[in-house]
């Protein structure tokens, strides 16, 4: 597989740059309860939101010891958008969301909202949508898209 997109960080308010990657301050907004260890789910547009997809827990040097949580999914060949939110474990009022739909809005949550959804195009031949999700600290959330 080849990478057909660049890498998109998604949260731009009080953003910086930290090696390379776009990352976000996000302020904790949500008195509901839920933990930085997951498990996490990925839910989108791609099989008319039916399904929650787990994301995989890592752990990486990069991150010093701390969990984030990655998945790809196969996209349907004639897709040319994809929305999707981050569910915390499996519950559809734990969701996670952009904060407004500016491009590289902040992710926040959990929130139980319905249509505030991460919307990303999907470039010309590719059918493959990896996200990486940290929702640790200043929370990232990362979209590749791979051919094939």
């Amino acid at each position: 597989d080849k990478l057909r997109h660049v890498a998109m960080a998604l949260g731009a308010h009080a953003a910086s740059r930290h090696q390379g990657k776009v990352v976000c301050k996000v302020e904790a907004n949500s008195t509901k309860k839920w933990a930085y260890a997951g498990p996490f789910s990925l839910v989108g547009s791609w099989d008319d939101w039916v399904d929650m997809h787990p994301m995989q827990a890592e752990y990486t040097p990069d991150n010093l010891g701390q969990r984030r949580f990655s998945i790809s999914i196969a996209l349907p060949a004639d897709m040319e958008q994809v929305e999707f939110q981050i569910a915390f474990d499996g519950d559809w009022a734990l969701r996670f969301c952009p904060a407004s739909q500016a491009p590289f809005a902040a992710p926040i949550g959990p929130v139980d909202v319905h249509g505030s959804n991460f919307v990303v195009t999907v470039p010309l031949g590719c059918r493959r949508l990896d996200v990486t999700w940290d929702p640790t600290g200043m929370r990232q959330l990362v979209v590749d898209f791979f051919e094939g």
